[in-house]
Formats: structure tokens, sequence, C-alpha cells
């Protein structure tokens, strides 16, 4: 949204686009707000955004399984423009990308020790994460890909249940003050 629109976003363009976004994402909506709102006052020059993708370059695109702001469709989606490219998906919670710096290094020295001492770590999330970003940081200073589908995996499942659904929710509406689980129809949230 905002210099990404061609025109400005109007009133009734924010409302609408409010109703529509909260119904499909209740959880990342009432943040999303704050950028729309603050991202259309830019004072740039609004222009349509050019086609994406390229026949001729090779990205590496990061998709994510667990992140309600970042739909893993969009990641697929991404990776079509770009016959060339190749989708690596983080099956994990949150952002995969993060670990390079202390934790990184120390992680990366306890692989290499239980390497050569032919043993195996104890495979946690914050490993399964190591590998990942490891990849991306290959691809960012050697140019390879790797392979494409590759899944960075876990140790274990996320407890998806309803139990955490519910926790979230809780949260979000304490967080921003609103009902995401009202679904009388005519109760109007904008």
């Amino acid at each position: 949204m905002g210099t990404d629109t061609a025109g400005r976003l109007n009133e009734e363009a924010t409302v609408r686009w409010w109703k529509e976004s909260l119904a499909m994402q209740p959880l990342g909506t009432p943040w999303s707000l704050g950028w729309v709102v603050a991202i259309s006052t830019w004072p740039g020059n609004a222009r349509p955004v050019p086609p994406l993708g390229s026949a001729s370059i090779s990205p590496l695109v990061v998709g994510n399984l667990h992140d309600p702001n970042t739909a893993y469709t969009s990641a697929q989606l991404a990776r079509s423009a770009f016959p060339q490219g190749h989708l690596m998906t983080w099956q994990g919670y949150g952002h995969c990308i993060g670990l390079i710096g202390p934790l990184g290094e120390m992680l990366s020295e306890s692989y290499k020790e239980a390497e050569e001492s032919n043993q195996l770590m104890n495979y946690t999330f914050s490993l399964a994460k190591f590998a990942c970003v490891s990849k991306i940081q290959d691809y960012l200073e050697t140019g390879e890909l790797p392979l494409d589908g590759h899944t960075c995996l876990v140790p274990r499942l996320l407890d998806t249940g309803s139990t955490p659904v519910a926790k979230g929710l809780l949260f979000m509406q304490k967080l921003y003050d609103i009902n995401v689980t009202d679904t009388d129809p005519s109760t109007e949230v904008i």
C-alpha cells in the first residue's frame, strides 16, 4: 500500500481493505493498519508497481509456514515468477533469519566439535534455525542456491491446536482492544 498504490488510498478504499483483511487475517490486520496509514502519508509520487519476475536472475525465495504476516502462498507465487530461482521453506515459527552473530558462532562451534568427535548434536529449534540461516548466508556470500524445494526441518511439530490459537487470539484482543472472535455479521469493525 502507500506508494505501491497507483493513486492514493481514500477513506472508502481503506475501510473496504480493513473489513476484507480483518475477515481473512484477524491477527495481522490491526498491526498492518498502522503501516497503511503511516505509509499512505509519505510524500512520494505513487506509480504502478512493475510486474514481478525475471527469467535471468536466480533469487533464493524463503517461505515461512507459520507466520501470519508472510503467507506461504506468497512465497510460492514469488518463486513462480523467477524460473531460475529456488524456494526454501522454513518449517518453524517466526522468521528464520537472525542467528548470525554470537549464538550462530556458538552453534557452529558446537556442531564442529560434535562432528569431530563423531557425536550427534541435540537437534534444537536454534540449531534448525542456524542450519536454515547458514544456507541463506551461503547464497548471499557465494551465490550457491540450496536445492529447489529444500525444507528446513524443525525437531518437533508446532502445537497449533485450539489452546495455542485461543491464547493467541486473547493476546491480540488485549493488544488491540478488539474482539476478533465476534462472528455476528451485524457487528462492524472499522
